[in-house]
């Protein structure tokens, strides 16, 4: 029988624009087998407040992202917008685009994962009300001058963190950090989501550049060029992740009180093996997991019959093929 591994955690997956249809058929077996599930699905569009990692669908449709959005809080799924990018000029929060999209999302209860101090500011005098979430690129761009120079230290995040609880809905914690051992002694464990894959190296000196490198691709039409700045570490092992969390290492945190925890996307265009990583970590061990996937597969172009007659319609989107 599959059984949640976790029953009062939510999981925030990276399926939002991009990997929509199946993540609707996961839903929708889930619920035809009355599993319940705590879910955000979190991504963006292209566009100016979004750095684009892991972004595929570039569409100016505000309909399209409103019919999206809407559709997954009718499946009780919290859609949770990307708005990520930490260099922004104060004429980017004029940008029609982000801030019609932005209202969509306000409108139908959904969330935002925000890195710039400036646009929190902004959308919340938007929407007082709006539930932000606090970018784990923050700290990235934050700390990296410490971490460069080996000035950096895990004190000094647990306040800066401590801090965040306080004005955000919720945090996104460095995956050093996490490794660190201090997770426990934060304010409010409750506020807080902890990375459970991410695959770069421990204290990566190319991270910020990395997130630069992304900010500076607004569109598809740009050179496709792959950022990979493990490659220049010999040492890295891609069977072992640095910060590869294992499974006994999120029992203890949620043991302590942590309730979010998320999946980054895979490095894998192959949409099976993103899909088996999200069913393995929410759900236990159990050799239903494999037939709940083929499952999914084999149900997925009935969702996308749907998917095209009732949110796609007549969207202006560019890269369709790319994005579903």
């Amino acid at each position: 029988m599959l059984e949640l591994r976790y029953n009062d955690v939510n999981w925030s997956v990276p399926m939002l624009f991009g990997e929509d249809v199946l993540i609707l058929t996961l839903l929708n077996i889930l619920k035809q087998q009355n599993i319940k599930y705590k879910l955000d699905v979190y991504g963006a569009p292209i566009c100016e407040w979004s750095n684009n990692i892991g972004n595929y669908l570039e569409t100016d449709d505000v309909s399209f992202i409103s019919r999206s959005i809407d559709n997954f809080s009718f499946q009780d799924v919290t859609p949770t917008l990307s708005f990520d990018r930490f260099n922004l000029q104060i004429i980017s929060f004029f940008n029609r685009f982000c801030n019609d999209i932005a209202n969509e999302v306000s409108r139908f209860g959904g969330n935002f994962v925000l890195t710039s101090d400036k646009l929190f500011k902004h959308i919340k005098k938007q929407y007082p009300k709006a539930y932000c979430i606090s970018s784990c690129f923050k700290p990235f761009y934050e700390f990296a001058d410490d971490i460069k120079n080996n000035t950096h230290s895990f004190e000094k995040e647990l306040e800066y963190y401590n801090q965040l609880i306080k004005v955000y809905d919720r945090v996104i914690l460095r995956p050093e950090f996490v490794n660190s051992g201090l997770v426990k002694h934060l304010d409010d464990l409750s506020k807080v989501e902890i990375i459970v894959n991410h695959p770069c190296i421990k204290d990566c000196p190319s991270a910020k550049k990395h997130l630069e490198y992304f900010e500076k691709k607004l569109n598809l039409k740009n050179e496709k060029e792959e950022f990979m700045c493990r490659l220049n570490y010999k040492h890295y092992d891609e069977l072992n992740p640095d910060l590869l969390l294992s499974f006994d290492e999120i029992d203890s945190f949620v043991e302590d009180g942590v309730k979010h925890f998320r999946i980054l996307p895979v490095k894998s265009s192959n949409s099976s093996i993103l899909l088996m990583t999200v069913i393995n970590y929410i759900f236990k061990p159990n050799t239903q997991n494999s037939l709940l996937c083929d499952l999914v597969l084999k149900n997925f172009d009935e969702t996308s019959i749907f998917y095209a007659d009732e949110i796609l319609k007549n969207s202006k989107i560019q890269n369709y093929k790319n994005a579903f």
